[in-house]
């Protein structure tokens, strides 16, 4: 059986839209450095699961610690991303992504 989120079936009673499809992905980093490039992405987090600081646009992120960038409805990222890592260990940066299909 399935089931329409509530915003889904305001936007289907509404405006005729039968629902909102997206996917969710992820991409693990530890070039260093990396051009990660995007199209079309709603939202976006980067968790540093490394021993490394890894640098996303010359923002720092920490070891254990994480930035995201939230994402409207129907809002779309194009965007490219210089990552690098500063200090020894293990470079560890996980790129999680949701885009409408």
């Amino acid at each position: 059986m399935s089931q329409r989120s509530e915003i889904g079936a305001l936007l289907n009673n509404y405006f005729g839209i039968s629902g909102i499809k997206y996917r969710v992905g992820m991409k693990v980093i530890n070039q260093n450095p990396f051009a990660l490039e995007v199209e079309r992405i709603n939202q976006c987090m980067f968790v540093n699961q490394g021993q490394t600081i890894a640098l996303v646009d010359q923002l720092s992120i920490a070891p254990t610690q994480h930035f995201s960038v939230p994402g409207e409805l129907f809002e779309e990222l194009t965007h490219k991303w210089i990552v690098t890592f500063s200090g020894t260990g293990i470079n560890n940066l996980v790129f999680i992504y949701k885009e409408y299909v």
